[in-house]
């Protein structure tokens, strides 16, 4: 693999890490946005019927305080705003301070119902906007309703608090992940590198020594037996890599890899071709190449290196 390559790679690692991330957590937003909304809704919607069943009563009992302060302490706590109608009357209007002097938008939900909508004041705070008819035993049909606005804005932060655990968790796992990928590509380069560069016998200035076999990948030159073998460059890769490490077994992967490290096109063919054509060219000079670049069935091929002496024996 080219540097190219490996940086290319761990580019498109980072991308798909961060953008995988930023997907996750819009979606952990919308989706815990959603959840607790509902919740809330059912909740607010229970509190709203409570209050209404109460006030029904208080209404009866002319405990018109007791009303007033139920609603109060509602719009201290979650609520914008409380309003009780009976029959065509405001009996009380407690608002937040922020809205005291705004015109709440026109009620969307039929009285008779009830029910809730997410309605927006003037202001643009977000709210769910509840009505619930107010029931009184002995009658068939309400005496009025109650509307209760109930603030959205910690719905909001409880979902964002939630998304940045999640986008926690994630970048978490996507430095990993980015760490992982650094670090196979910093060992195969190594690897590679000590593939292609190899260790030097400093005894030999530098040039791989194995038996008669001597690789000189300064000047480019092979000698075998004292002799000279003129390879081509992959003939002269493939005889280095090999001899890197003796009787070390490279799979065709691994030599495609290390000898055609930028071609998409070469294969186990070109392989096959390249060990063929190197060993008619230490043909003349040995008896039988095919025990110096030995073929290890179903594996790949090792190098058994030759003997200064005249002669090679069986691999």
């Amino acid at each position: 693999m080219s540097r190219r390559t490996g940086w290319l790679l761990l580019s498109a690692s980072v991308g798909l890490a961060i953008g995988l991330s930023a997907v996750l957590a819009w979606g952990s937003l919308r989706s815990y946005r959603a959840g607790i909304e509902r919740e809330y809704r059912t909740q607010a919607e229970l509190m709203a019927a409570t209050y209404a069943r109460v006030a029904g009563r208080w209404w009866v009992r002319e405990n018109i305080e007791m009303m007033v302060e139920a609603a109060r302490l509602m719009v201290v706590g979650s609520a914008l705003f409380a309003q009780v109608v009976v029959g065509d009357e405001l009996l009380l209007d407690q608002r937040d301070v922020s809205l005291v002097d705004e015109l709440l938008p026109a009620q969307e939900e039929p009285i008779s119902s009830g029910g809730s909508v997410v309605g927006r004041t003037f202001g643009g705070s977000r709210y769910l906007d509840v009505i619930a008819p107010i029931p009184v035993s002995g009658l068939d049909s309400p005496i009025g309703h109650v509307r209760i606005g109930f603030d959205l804005a910690f719905v909001g932060r409880q979902a964002h608090a939630r998304a940045w655990g999640t986008a926690g968790v994630v970048a978490a796992c996507d430095v990993a992940w980015i760490a992982a990928v650094v670090a196979w590509l910093v060992l195969r380069r190594r690897r590679q590198e000590g593939v292609a560069g190899g260790d030097r016998d400093p005894k030999h200035g530098g040039v791989l020594v194995r038996g008669g076999l001597r690789i000189d990948p300064v000047s480019k030159t092979v000698t075998l037996r004292g002799k000279p073998v003129d390879l081509t460059p992959k003939q002269f890769e493939l005889l280095r890599l090999l001899a890197e490490v003796p009787d070390r077994v490279l799979s065709d992967d691994a030599i495609l890899r290390a000898v055609w490290p930028e071609s998409t096109y070469a294969d186990s063919r070109d392989v096959k071709q390249c060990v063929y054509t190197l060993r008619r060219r230490l043909g003349p000079v040995v008896e039988s190449p095919s025990d110096v670049v030995v073929n290890v069935k179903g594996y790949g091929y090792r190098l058994v290196p030759p003997e200064d002496e005249a002669g090679l024996g069986s691999s």
